[in-house]
This record gives structure tokens, sequence and C-alpha cells, in this order.
């Protein structure tokens, strides 16, 4: 467990270093795709923790 934790640690640094890089790789279409795949999967996130609240408070 500790290893894919650091595995993503170290992903996400390489892509914070890279940034600029990946910023220009991805071209101006390509962030907002990844910008609404994030909101998208943000949302149902949102909806799934309200939904698991409401029905353990229900009988």
């Amino acid at each position: 467990m500790f290893s894919m934790g650091a595995a993503v640690l170290a992903i996400t640094l390489l892509l914070f270093l890279a940034s600029a890089q990946v910023q220009k790789l991805l071209g101006i279409t390509g962030q907002h795709v990844v910008s609404r795949t994030a909101g998208v999967l943000l949302t149902a996130l949102a909806v799934q923790f309200i939904l698991d609240g409401i029905l353990s408070v229900l009988p």
C-alpha cells in the first residue's frame, strides 16, 4: 500500500515539475477536456457523499 502511495506522489511531483510542458502538449482543447472530466468526477463524488449521508439517516 505504501509503495502505491509513493508512486502516486512521484507521478504528481513529476507532473507539477513538468506542468508547462504538459500544458503545451495538451493545448487549449486538451486542458478543457481535462478540466471538464475532473469536474464531472468531483460532481459524481459529491452526489455520492450526499446520497450516502441521506441514506444513513433514513431507516
